[in-house]
């Protein structure tokens, strides 16, 4: 059961990172639109309460800017992380907190 959790959660962030890659960029006047950037940078963020019972992760910034992230596609990759300080109740882990870049070439 623990197990099928954390598949469900690794999923949502495999599919919000593929929804990155499927939004069209801006339109050019010479060919498709296509986004801006060779590389995928993916920030996960964890995040967890005072007591540290309960925790949670993201790649993806939440749509009210409390636990934020630095995923995008950049032309150079990142080399640290970028994540929000949460909302007071829950903090920012940065230990199990971190980037990975992929190429799009």
């Amino acid at each position: 059961m623990r197990l099928q959790g954390r598949a469900r959660k690794w999923l949502a962030a495999a599919a919000a990172a593929a929804l990155l890659l499927v939004v069209p960029g801006p339109a050019t006047a010479d060919g498709p639109r296509q986004l801006a950037g060779d590389h995928l940078n993916l920030h996960q963020c964890v995040y967890s309460s005072p007591r540290v019972v309960d925790y949670f992760t993201t790649v993806v910034p939440s749509r009210d800017g409390r636990f934020t992230t630095g995923t995008a596609t950049s032309a150079t990759p990142d080399q640290t992380r970028s994540c929000g300080a949460g909302d007071g109740n829950f903090d920012l882990i940065p230990l199990l907190s971190g980037t990975k870049t992929l190429s799009r070439t």
